[in-house]
């Protein structure tokens, strides 16, 4: 085997921890009351597609804890959290839709469903 390949196969045998790292962290930073690591940490989870960090990311913009409150954002991550399973996610989602003019929910419904796609979700949540 070429040292191209092997280097190749140790990176792909490596991506499960790299991917988990960034929740890993999250977790550890909220715990230790780093509301803003936790915040970095668990959106670059999410943006990776960790469906562990949804409902968490949801939460931070919810409450606007480490980051701004951001009802669109929260009503995404809480809708990608409900579309994985989450159970607690589609309250969640749908308070933050009663904070949103019509104008602003169509958008982040938009904005679900970009990210439905790319993370390969269903339209319905999982298990229902």
């Amino acid at each position: 085997m070429s040292m191209k390949l092997k280097s190749l196969a140790c990176l792909i045998l490596l991506l499960p921890a790299l991917s988990s790292a960034g929740f890993e962290e999250a977790e550890k930073a909220n715990r230790t009351g780093d509301r803003v690591t936790a915040f970095a940490e668990y959106k670059a989870a999410a943006l990776e597609g960790d469906i562990r960090a949804f409902g968490k990311l949801g939460g931070l913009y919810l409450f606007g804890v480490g980051t701004d409150r951001d009802y669109a954002r929260a009503f995404v991550w809480f809708g990608l959290g409900d579309l994985s399973g989450d159970r607690y996610a589609k309250g969640y989602r749908d308070a933050a839709a009663g904070e949103l003019t019509p104008e602003e929910l169509k958008a982040a419904e938009v904005m679900l469903n970009k990210y439905r796609e790319k993370f390969g979700l269903d339209k319905e949540p999982a298990g229902r």
